[in-house]
């Protein structure tokens, strides 16, 4: 299962939406998929941007761990 920690990350950082949207060049409304943690397929090129602006790495934003029934 993969949860995204866009929020976590960025709020540590002191990064509001507006901010990352503007800075990170990415549209607001694709900010909040991510920032809600509502994306069902990551574009690459937006993960390497947020984690060019936020100076992370792709795990620091997405997370994973195997879902067991």
């Amino acid at each position: 299962m993969f949860k995204i920690k866009l929020a976590e990350v960025a709020e540590f950082k002191g990064y509001t939406r507006s901010t990352l949207s503007k800075e990170a060049n990415i549209s607001y409304p694709t900010v909040l998929l991510f920032w809600n943690g509502n994306v069902k397929k990551v574009d690459l090129e937006i993960l390497d941007r947020l984690c060019v602006f936020l100076n992370c790495k792709p795990w620091d934003i997405v997370d994973y761990t195997v879902a067991t029934d």
